[in-house]
């Protein structure tokens, strides 16, 4: 369950949460579980924060900072987070039908088993991310970088790779 005064800190709004992030940068905040449907944090600086289940349909992280963050098991529907560091992120079990991830950084990024049906990777990078069992029906990756990424046992149907660099990556078996 997220720490209500985290939660009530971050709906005071991005600059005063980014503020009492850079005043404490020892805390780790909880959101885990907090509802944050139809949000507004772009450029929160949610780096290291527990949001792990978290609802966060709907809403804006783009330019956020969410570097090292948990979104395991978060519903990231809808989600638009243009140019967004999840590098190092867990994204374990995340849904993230039709969510906007262009120009975002996800590198070394865990996305196993996540739903990321309908997403837009344009131009993201991916390098070395975890995209194991996941599923990209209907995703547009184009010019992606998915260098030394994991795709086993991924659902592409669908998915578009136009332009995108998959040197090095593990690709699902039939994947042409």
């Amino acid at each position: 369950m997220a720490n209500q005064e985290h939660l009530s800190l971050l709906r005071q709004g991005v600059e005063k949460w980014n503020t009492w992030r850079r005043q404490y940068p020892e805390i780790r905040p909880d959101l885990s579980g907090a509802d944050l449907q139809n949000s507004n944090l772009m450029e929160a600086n949610l780096a290291g924060v527990n949001l792990s289940g978290a609802d966060l349909r709907n809403s804006y992280l783009t330019m956020a900072d969410l570097e090292g963050a948990d979104l395991s098991g978060a519903n990231l529907s809808a989600l638009v987070a243009t140019g967004a560091d999840f590098s190092e992120t867990r994204l374990t079990a995340a849904i993230l039908v039709g969510a906007d991830l262009s120009y975002a950084n996800l590198t070394n990024a865990d996305l196993r088993r996540a739903d990321l049906s309908q997403v837009r990777l344009r131009e993201a990078i991916l390098f070395s991310a975890n995209l194991s069992d996941a599923v990209l029906t209907h995703a547009k990756l184009h010019f992606a970088i998915l260098t030394g990424a994991n795709l086993s046992g991924t659902i592409l149907t669908n998915a578009s790779f136009e332009g995108a660099a998959l040197e090095g990556a593990i690709l699902p078996i039939g994947f042409r």
